[in-house]
């Protein structure tokens, strides 16, 4: 869940740097176009100005066409106006000249009219008035050349002022159309360079329109990816949605798993109480002594014949029936005929086949393992001729039931910690070779160990002898292969390499509850029993004749101490009284409190299918179904 979560926060900040990133492009892209836009408004007022000055420059000079010919016109329109006033002028004064002359006719008329009537007496007052009239006109004509020569020197003024005037304003004009040809040239420079800016504008706009498509391609591109992460978001919300409501309803059931389980912590330990009484009263119904046959595979010779029960073929009791026999019938001792081969039927707590693996029979032999766990003494051995299997069965490095043995025990001390239990193992590796008691895993052969009984407690200590304590599975596999590689083996006609002792690995198993003050203590004995082997079958000599005589002797002890169990268990009046010889060997002596009491014993009996150990093989099988029937 938690990398769901990562990769959605991972998700969120991807589309969240794509948002901006394209919010980013976005913003870049109005910028150029804002750009564009004022360039082409610039382009636009300077194409404004250029016509506006190109305008002006046309007034300027359509002006100064006009003022020059309003300059001409004028000057024509003064010498006309100045004669026309001239003419005017003569005219006037020759009108009112005639007009004064007709006056003066009519007068003179009148009064020489009337002269005549007075012509001696006017004679003198005409000349006067002669005289007057002349110098009168005289003064007019004075005055009208006076006037005259004024509008002259007036006119000349202003023919001078005039001219003053129009090259003035032509002057004005000139430089005013100089500084505008000035100004056109400037303009038509800013507007080439104006042209030139728009050029250079317009291809960069051309440029930045193809940006802008690019990144309109690439924000659609970017749209359409936003929109995919959007539907991926959507999708992932609703999914993990849909996920937190499903750990929502987890953590609900988690809580009431953890309730229950707590509440199946606090239980456990009477629970566990619970279970080992259960398994012990089971175990005491399966009986003190278990009996499992095992047969070895073949290894190409002839073999006898086995008929083999089913996983699921049981008796009534709860027993396996194996039936053997020869596959050639013996002859007839006392006829020297052939006779039938007869079967021979025993009933055993379990057969394993030949195909059956060590594992098929730990998991039967696992239940033993968890009673010794509990706090009792089991003992486990596996017994048979020579060349059975036996050691296979109990040493095999891989599976034997040592090594798996090792590895339950450990596991189930490690499940056990979360209840408060605390377990200690302690081992010890001896053989029995020769009815010597030798420690495997000491450095020092000049100690002898030495077998001390705790009646009391049911306990057996091995004093003298080397004990250790097991850290781990693997620890334990070092001592057994260090312990393996010190036991006696020799050559034999039975066995390249028979087993001339019997090896013994003990563990004492306690255990401590911290919570509830509760203890525990169990002994665990894994005997692999030296090989049996009947003296003509093996042809032993010497040294091997005495082993092979004492493994014998230890084995018949084996079976005496079995057999007076099966006498002091059969519910008689007379068997509390019945005697257990287990000081007659070593072997019986150290396993006294693993073989009687409240212990529980395996038998593992190992037979090979060989046809030429069909003897050995059924006399294996009748010790085992002796013991069988001790319960």
């Amino acid at each position: 869940m938690f990398a769901s979560y990562r990769r959605l926060h991972d998700l969120a900040a991807d589309i969240q740097r794509k948002k901006q990133k394209v919010a980013a492009l976005t913003l870049e892209t109005a910028r150029i176009r804002t750009k564009n836009a004022t360039k082409e408004l610039q382009v636009w007022r300077l194409e404004d100005e250029v016509a506006a000055l190109r305008e002006r420059y046309a007034a300027v000079r359509a002006n100064t066409d006009r003022l020059q010919v309003y300059e001409s016109d004028s000057l024509v329109a003064l010498r006309s106006h100045f004669e026309l006033s001239c003419r005017h002028a003569d005219m006037e004064a020759n009108r009112r000249l005639v007009l004064l002359k007709e006056d003066v006719s009519q007068r003179v008329e009148k009064h020489m009219a009337e002269a005549a009537e007075r012509a001696n007496r006017q004679t003198a007052q005409l000349g006067d008035d002669v005289a007057a009239l002349t110098a009168q006109l005289t003064k007019q004509e004075a005055e009208f050349q006076l006037r005259r020569g004024e509008l002259e020197a007036h006119f000349a003024r202003e023919m001078v002022r005039v001219d003053l005037l129009a090259q003035a304003q032509v002057d004005e004009k000139k430089a005013r159309g100089a500084a505008l040809d000035a100004a056109l040239l400037n303009h038509q420079n800013r507007f080439r360079d104006a042209e030139t800016r728009l050029d250079a504008l317009r291809a960069a706009a051309a440029a930045r329109k193809t940006q802008v498509a690019a990144l309109e391609g690439e924000y659609a591109v970017r749209q359409k990816t936003v929109t995919e992460h959007r539907d991926s978001v959507a999708a992932t919300r609703k999914r993990l949605v849909e996920k937190e409501v499903a750990a929502e309803e987890k953590r609900r059931a988690v809580e009431h798993y953890v309730a229950l389980v707590t509440q199946l912590q606090h239980a456990l330990p009477e629970l566990e109480n619970k279970r080992r009484r259960l398994h012990g009263q089971l175990q005491e119904l399966k009986g003190k002594i278990r009996v499992f046959c095992r047969i070895r595979p073949t290894n190409g010779a002839r073999c006898a014949s086995f008929r083999v029960p089913g996983d699921e073929d049981f008796t009534s009791d709860g027993k396996q029936v194996l039936s053997i026999s020869a596959s050639t019938p013996p002859p007839s001792a006392h006829l020297g005929k052939e006779r039938g081969a007869a079967a021979h039927v025993f009933e055993f707590d379990k057969v394993f086949a030949p195909a059956c693996s060590n594992s098929d029979v730990f998991v039967e032999m696992a239940q033993l393992i968890q009673t010794s766990l509990d706090g009792a003494n089991v003992c486990v051995f596996a017994y048979g001729q020579t060349g059975s299997g036996k050691t296979w069965t109990m040493m095999h490095a891989r599976d034997g039931m040592v090594p798996l043995s090792l590895w339950q025990i450990f596991a189930h001390m490690a499940r056990l910690v979360e209840q408060g239990w605390k377990h200690c193992v302690e081992g010890q590796f001896v053989e029995i070779y020769n009815e010597q008691l030798i420690d495997l895993l000491t450095t020092r052969p000049g100690d002898r160990p030495d077998i001390k009984h705790d009646d009391q407690a049911k306990q057996t200590q091995i004093v003298n002898c080397t004990t250790v304590t097991l850290q781990s599975e693997q620890h334990a596999a070092q001592l057994l292969e260090t312990a393996t590689a010190r036991r006696a083996t020799s050559a034999t006609m039975a066995n390249s390499r028979s087993s001339r002792s019997h090896s013994i690995f003990v563990l004492k198993i306690r255990g401590e509850n911290a919570r509830t003050g509760q203890k525990t203590a169990g002994t665990l004995n894994l005997v692999d029993l030296a090989g049996s082997e009947r003296l003509n079958a093996s042809q032993a000599r010497g040294d091997r004749l005495r082993e092979t005589q004492a493994i014998n002797k230890s084995l018949s002890c084996l079976a005496d101490v079995i057999c007076a169990l099966r006498q002091r268990h059969s519910g008689t009046r007379s068997a509390a009284a019945v005697h257990v010889p287990y000081r007659n060997s070593k072997l019986t002596y150290l396993l006294k409190h693993s073989l009687g009491g409240e212990s529980k014993t395996l038998m593992l009996v190992n037979v090979t299918p060989a046809e030429e150990n069909f003897g050995e093989t059924l006399n294996s099988l009748r010790f085992a179904a002796k013991v069988n029937d001790t319960r």
